[in-house]
C-alpha cells in the first residue's frame, strides 16, 4: 500500500512538472517564433542585410568561443545525460551536467542576428535547445527548493523537448513523439509518457493563445490514389533514403579527412 501511494506521489509530481515545463517553454517559444518571423521580414524589407553576413559570424564565433563550446552541442550532453539517468549513474551525471539555462538564451539571440542577416539557418534545433535550457531552469529551481538533487533529470528534459516540438510546429501529438524517443529513437520511454503529453499539450495550448508564427504549408494537389502513384511514391522515398544516407557518409568522410590536416 505504502509503495502504491509512493507511484502515485511520484507520477502527481512528474505531471505537475510536466504542465509547468509545458507553459514555461510555451510563453520562451512564442516569443522564438515570433521574434525569427520579425527578423526574416526585416531582411526581405532590406535588401543588403546580406552585408550583415560576415559581421553576424564574427559576432557569433566569439560568442560561442566566450561562453563556451558546449552550448553548440547541447542537445547531444542532454542526450548523455538522460541515458545516464537511465542507467542510474546520477551522480557522474550530475558533476558532468553541460545542459545550461544560458544556452537557450544565447541560441535565441544568435539565431535571431543570423535571420535578420539571410543566414540558412534553422529554428528547429534552437527551439529544442530553448526547451531544454527550461528544462534545466526547473529542474535547478525545483531542486533548491526542496533542497534534493537530481530530481528525474530525464523526465525534466524530455518534457521540454516534448513542449517545445509541440509548440513551435503546432503538433502535441508529434511533440509526445518526439519527447518519449528523444534519447534514442528505437526506444520509446513510456514512464515518461505522462509528462510529455502534459507539457506538449500545455505547451501547444500556450503558443495557440498567444497566436504563435509558424510556418503555413500551402495547399498542393492532392494524389489520387492509384497502383502507378503509389509505385512513385515508394521510388521516390527510396531514392531521397538513398540520397540522405549519401550525404551523411560523405559528411562524416570529409570530418575525418578535415581532421587529418
Amino acid at each position: 500500500m505504502k509503495i502504491k501511494r509512493t507511484l502515485n506521489i511520484k507520477w502527481l509530481a512528474n505531471s505537475i512538472r510536466g504542465i509547468y515545463v509545458g507553459i514555461l517553454t510555451g510563453l520562451c517559444i512564442v516569443l522564438f517564433a515570433n521574434t525569427i518571423s520579425l527578423m526574416g521580414e526585416l531582411n526581405t524589407k532590406n535588401p543588403f542585410a546580406f552585408l550583415l553576413l560576415v559581421p553576424c559570424a564574427i559576432v557569433s564565433y566569439y560568442v560561442y568561443k566566450k561562453v563556451g563550446e558546449d552550448f553548440k552541442k547541447a542537445t547531444v550532453f542532454a542526450i548523455d545525460e538522460i541515458h545516464s539517468d537511465e542507467e542510474q549513474n546520477l551522480v557522474n551525471a550530475h558533476k558532468k551536467s553541460h545542459v545550461s539555462p544560458l544556452m537557450g538564451i544565447v541560441g535565441y539571440f544568435m539565431s535571431s542576428i543570423a535571420h535578420l542577416a539571410g543566414a540558412s539557418v534553422g529554428k528547429e534545433g534552437v527551439g529544442v535547445q530553448i526547451g531544454l535550457s527550461i528544462a534545466s531552469f526547473a529542474k535547478k529551481g525545483e531542486e533548491k527548493l526542496l533542497k534534493k538533487a537530481d530530481t528525474n533529470k530525464d523526465y525534466f528534459l524530455m518534457s521540454g523537448a516534448a513542449a517545445a516540438f509541440s509548440a513551435l510546429f503546432g503538433s502535441p501529438v508529434a511533440g509526445v513523439l518526439f519527447g518519449t524517443q528523444f534519447a534514442s529513437p528505437d526506444i520509446t520511454r513510456l514512464d515518461a509518457f505522462l509528462p510529455c503529453v502534459l507539457s506538449s499539450i500545455s505547451a501547444f495550448f500556450v503558443s495557440s493563445a498567444l497566436s504563435i508564427h509558424i510556418l503555413h504549408i500551402p495547399n498542393f494537389t492532392e494524389l489520387t490514389l492509384t497502383l502507378g502513384n503509389t509505385i512513385y511514391v515508394g521510388l521516390f522515398g527510396l531514392l531521397i533514403g538513398l540520397m540522405a544516407r549519401l550525404f551523411c557518409h560523405g559528411l562524416e568522410k570529409f570530418k575525418e579527412a578535415s581532421h587529418k590536416v
